[in-house]
């Protein structure tokens, strides 16, 4: 039984960091969305804790390792602690609504982690330059920025 889990966990971690990494959908001035938690909270509700934990976290980082290295430390533990979140609300058996209840949890945990990370490690570093013309809300809930190239590099410092 544990090769079964940890084949699929290694499933679980491969999806989790191909689709964040390659299944991107641009948004404009904020970066972009992908499809990778919905993989996190999917090896939570199928797998027992620590696979669903380990294969999230490290399908994550691996996929920040290749789009935006400065984020894989933080990304191993914001998203260790979203799904051990999601695990423990949604419980042993899960119902609709702890699931959705534990989703929410985590994602509100994986804004607040990555804001914090960006104020303490990137900001003060001036590493973390908000575009001018970016939408206040993705500022204060902490979408990460890629840097397109066909938006404008201009950020609110330039004079």
């Amino acid at each position: 039984m544990r090769t079964k889990s940890l084949a699929v966990a290694a499933l679980f971690m491969a999806l989790v960091m191909v689709t964040t990494a390659f299944v991107k959908i641009p948004l404009p001035l904020t970066g972009y969305i992908h499809l990778g938690d919905t993989f996190i909270f999917l090896a939570c509700f199928f797998l027992k804790k620590p696979y669903a934990i380990a294969a999230s976290a490290m399908g994550s980082a691996l996929a920040d390792v290749i789009a935006f290295p400065v984020y894989a430390p933080a990304t191993l533990i914001i998203k260790a602690v979203m799904a051990l979140i999601f695990c423990l609300i949604a419980g042993e058996e899960p119902t609709f609504w702890r699931c959705v209840l534990g989703a929410v949890a985590a994602s509100v945990w994986m804004l607040a982690g990555y804001y914090v990370f960006n104020s303490v490690f990137l900001v003060e570093r001036g590493a973390f330059k908000p575009r001018a013309g970016q939408h206040p809300a993705a500022v204060l809930l902490n979408f990460r920025h890629s840097r397109h190239p066909d938006l404008p590099q201009s950020t609110f410092f330039d004079v």
